[in-house]
């Protein structure tokens, strides 16, 4: 239906979606299939009709992640981005937070930052993770057009797709026209489409498309980018090698590394997948230094109190971190606070006295308000690498 709500419901036309997750989707003209299994074949919402796409799980669910943790609108992160040059003087972001579909059909694919330098600032971050994305939808079209789809043009979704800055970015590295239509709810207005067809408003779902869905602005590739993308997509192969958190690796029968190897069997853009047991920087440092970066980490009062389990409280005083499931005891705030948190994937809930669920959650990071109290229980249920900050609201 989302397919339809921006009008791909014939060859030619690419569906790019800049949600949480992203997707670059394409209409067959007969059934095709990967037979790697990289992308997926299904029926088209079009009768008789085929289609295949490639996922990522974290696309702009990836700038979420970062916005959170740099506490920070939209608005500024994009405008510092917009400044930073394209291919941010080699910083790279391998956006897989929570594992990989498309190519690498690896959950237990990660994320990493890579070429950092002292130059590298807070938009040059930014940018680095909008790249990052499009590198990713890029794997996608390439595996797409080994099923001899050949397209002309994309039309691009999703709460992403608001950006001009990420819009050019996208379609410079697909090296793509880009066009947005009139009405944004894709998945919506699909579905209202399709229910107009069944309900014979409209002779077939071709006839619903041509009278319903319209551009309103093409966005062309950046002339000056699709260069410095091209030769970057050329170079990520061997950037990422440089980085063990970047690689993948074999097991011995007793779960030790026996050695790692690249992956040979997926496109240039992201050759390689980031398993968790070879994470260079964990998460939760990676969080503890992006934090620091924006100022959140700096030396403030204490305003609490919590006799925590040894080696869970940073030397500030400020600071839990971690891995796997822990309950790390009382915390007795003395005044309104602000507790912020990262994770690979967690549950993570606080109890008053009397044992009751004060505050739960299961996002992989954010921000809550602790009022003056005392909560008995603090529990973190997670699988992964976490970090808790606890400063001044």
């Amino acid at each position: 239906a989302g397919a339809i709500g921006v009008g791909v419901d014939r060859p030619g036309t690419l569906s790019v979606v800049l949600g949480t997750s992203g997707v670059v989707f394409a209409a067959l003209p007969a059934f095709a299939r990967d037979p790697q299994g990289r992308v997926h074949a299904f029926c088209h919402a079009v009768p008789e009709g085929w289609h295949a796409m490639g996922v990522m799980l974290s696309a702009a669910g990836s700038l979420a992640w970062l916005r959170q943790l740099l506490a920070a609108p939209y608005d500024d992160l994009l405008a510092e981005a917009e400044r930073c040059p394209a291919g941010v003087e080699g910083a790279l972001f391998a956006p897989y937070l929570s594992g990989e579909r498309t190519p690498h059909a690896d959950p237990d694919a990660r994320g990493a930052f890579t070429g950092l330098s002292l130059r590298h600032g807070r938009g040059a971050l930014v940018r680095a993770v909008l790249e990052g994305v499009a590198y990713g939808l890029r794997d996608s079209l390439e595996l797409l057009r080994e099923l001899d789809i050949v397209p002309e043009v994309g039309r691009i979704s999703g709460g992403g797709a608001r950006s001009a800055l990420w819009t050019r970015i996208v379609a410079s590295t697909l090296g793509l026209p880009l066009e947005r239509t009139a009405i944004e709810e894709g998945a919506a207005f699909g579905a209202a489409l399709l229910g107009g067809v069944a309900a014979g408003a409209f002779a077939d779902v071709h006839e619903a498309v041509s009278a319903c869905v319209h551009v309103r602005e093409t966005v062309e590739p950046v002339s000056d980018w699709v260069g410095v993308y091209r030769d970057r997509l050329r170079a990520l192969p061997h950037a990422l090698s440089r980085v063990a958190a970047a690689r993948q690796i074999r097991r011995t029968p007793h779960g030790r590394s026996a050695h790692m190897t690249m992956r040979a069997d997926v496109p240039a853009a992201h050759a390689v997948a980031v398993r968790r047991k070879v994470t260079a920087i964990p998460a939760a440092v990676l969080a503890a230094a992006l934090l620091a970066a924006c100022g959140s980490t700096q030396s403030q009062p204490k305003v609490y109190t919590s006799p925590a389990a040894p080696g869970y409280v940073m030397p500030a005083g400020q600071h839990f971190q971690g891995r796997g499931s822990k309950t790390l005891g009382t915390i007795v705030v003395h005044k309104l606070s602000k507790l912020q948190w990262a994770s690979d994937g967690v549950v993570f809930q606080l109890r008053d006295a009397a044992q009751r669920i004060k505050v739960r959650t299961q996002e992989h990071a954010g921000t809550l308000t602790l009022r003056p109290g005392t909560y008995k229980k603090v529990e973190v249920l997670a699988f992964g690498n976490w970090l808790i900050t606890i400063t001044p609201g």
